[in-house]
């Protein structure tokens, strides 16, 4: 195994030198031949998904100790440990016509991803569902970096859900064979994969109570791995989204020590109602996506989607409707070199129907949490609705928006929440 300073000099050795050529004559790293760049994002996410209890307790206890030098000495190896050889050897990233991106070493994306989703890792953010297969999300490259936040402060609302972040990276699908066998739908269409992280967490409408607040929302934390597929059929006008959904729930998401290392940091009251919260539960979730123009015109798009999900996290089916309005190019054509000024307006509306919601409901083969909504207090209809505004130029895109979100329980409220999004080039 090399070491730390051999792996600094083989990446100052190959930005010297430039990419690497495999016998094909294409740019490949030395140390990432035959190593499919799906399968090596995966293997740097689950690193750092593999240190999410450690780092929430570590972090709980630097909050706690301050400048603690044993601790800071015991992380730095620990998350060095995670990163694999291949990850800071690399190659100049190859630039296709159709690209227009930034120009970055090939490691560039993967450093970067790694870092956010390292940041991830400590459970602050909590995020809510994110559609990114859709034509309204629409990045127009071939390879892109995006991150969305959103509260509830501007409706004056503090429950259910606070604030969140959700990040991801987007690129060419690779045909592998890990690819292949995760995403087997869609396969002789052209599409984009792409890998996020997660980390959701749910509270009732406080989280200073010193008791079950019965029929209010239980606590419930998560963090996730996401790998996704995009595919395009740019004939009969139709995106197609698969999604795998890997995680845990439960205490050993670590939501209680993350919230009551900040709230003694800040001086407020210890979270204790974070003792109720959902047990311990296994997240392996499945999700299909599809999306077909009705009626597309320069200006203005109205389409119909449909989704199915099933696995241990979440069963539902759903219904909706993408209506945009604006400058925009064919969301339902693949990615490619795509620079014109765009701008719009949209609505998305959609109608769930709920099998099970884990969140509620507890992990659906355990029984080891506090309290749960019961099965037959679930609302089976919900209808949310997203809507904004977008603005793109040469791939950067900026966008607002607002999500509404009806009660999904008998018990429950009515939600809404504001979000930012911001999508880059690579």
């Amino acid at each position: 195994m090399r070491s730390a300073a051999g792996r600094a000099g083989l990446l100052r050795a190959a930005l010297r030198s430039g990419p690497p050529r495999t016998s094909s004559g294409s740019p490949c790293s030395s140390l990432t031949r035959g190593v499919p760049a799906f399968p090596a994002l995966v293997n740097v996410l689950l690193g750092c998904v593999s240190l999410r209890v450690y780092i929430s307790i570590a972090w709980s206890r630097l909050i706690e100790g301050g400048n603690d030098p044993d601790l800071v000495t015991c992380l730095i190896p620990s998350a060095m440990a995670c990163v694999p050889p291949w990850f800071v050897s690399s190659r100049t990233t190859h630039r296709n016509d159709d690209d227009h991106g930034l120009i970055l070493p090939a490691f560039m994306p993967r450093a970067l991803l790694s870092l956010l989703c390292l940041y991830l890792a400590t459970g602050i953010a909590h995020a809510q569902e994110i559609q990114n297969g859709l034509s309204y999300r629409s990045a127009g490259k071939p390879r892109y970096f995006r991150v969305n936040y959103e509260n509830d402060l501007a409706f004056g609302t503090d429950y259910y859900f606070t604030q969140g972040a959700h990040f991801e990276y987007v690129f060419r699908a690779s045909g592998s064979k890990l690819e292949t066998a995760l995403f087997p739908f869609f396969t002789k269409y052209r599409r984009y994969t792409g890998i996020g992280l997660e980390s959701a967490g749910y509270t009732p409408t406080t989280i200073f109570a010193d008791s079950i607040l019965y029929g209010d929302r239980p606590f419930a934390g998560m963090a996730y791995l996401k790998a996704f597929s995009i595919g395009y059929n740019a004939i009969r006008r139709e995106r197609y989204a698969s999604t795998l959904t890997l995680g845990w729930m439960g205490p050993a998401a670590g939501g209680y020590e993350i919230q009551a290392a900040i709230h003694r940091r800040t001086g407020n009251a210890d979270p204790s109602g974070w003792k109720y919260q959902i047990g311990n539960a296994i997240i392996l979730n499945y999700e299909l996506n599809y999306e077909r123009a009705l009626l597309l015109c320069k200006g203005f798009l109205l389409s119909g989607t449909g989704m199915l999900r099933g696995g241990t996290y979440s069963i539902k089916a759903a219904l909706g409707s993408v209506l945009m309005a604006g400058w925009f190019e064919n969301p339902f054509q693949p990615p490619g070199p795509r620079n014109k000024t765009q701008a719009y307006l949209y609505v998305y509306p959609q109608i769930d129907l709920v099998g099970y919601d884990a969140t509620l409901q507890g992990g659906l083969f355990t029984a080891n949490s506090p309290y749960t909504i019961s099965s037959r207090d679930i609302t089976r209809t919900v209808f949310r609705c997203d809507g904004g505004v977008r603005a793109g130029y040469r791939g950067i895109w900026l966008s607002a928006y607002v999500r509404y979100l009806t009660r999904e329980f008998d018990t429950g409220r009515e939600h809404a929440t504001a979000g930012l999004e911001l999508a880059l080039p690579l």
